[in-house]
């Protein structure tokens, strides 16, 4: 595969994958499944994809290689090789709460025993 030119943008990288992998606009969004509009606004640097799935199923539809994977998740701002699952963000929402909920109580618990107030209204 030969590595496409780039003026270090994602836009620029997205319109020479594309490109590279011999497909029209229409084509990627299709693959993709987002409307011809939203390519369009990628590759001319207005917008960039944000939904996990849309994000996969880019790669997949390009073709690029593991480098040009992790370069595009970088240009996108996300970690290389990091495409979460689109449950992961309601996973983690609830596991930070379970967590502040028992670092919560603890506190309390902590509060009591040093015969603290757990909550100060901050009222005088």
């Amino acid at each position: 595969m030969e590595p496409v030119k780039t003026d270090g943008t994602f836009a620029s990288l997205l319109k020479n994958l594309r490109k590279r992998a011999g497909l029209q606009g229409q084509s990627l969004a299709r693959a993709v499944g987002v409307s011809a509009a939203a390519v369009s606004h990628w590759e001319r640097g207005a917008r960039k994809p944000e939904n996990p799935g849309v994000i996969r199923e880019l790669l997949e539809a390009l073709n690029a290689s593991a480098e040009e994977r992790a370069e595009l998740l970088f240009l996108l701002g996300r970690p290389p090789g990091l495409t979460p699952e689109p449950d992961s963000a309601e996973k983690l929402i609830r596991a930070l709460g379970e967590g502040l909920t028992k670092a919560a109580f603890h506190s309390s618990a902590v509060n009591r025993e040093l015969g603290h107030s757990s909550v100060t209204s901050g009222r005088t």
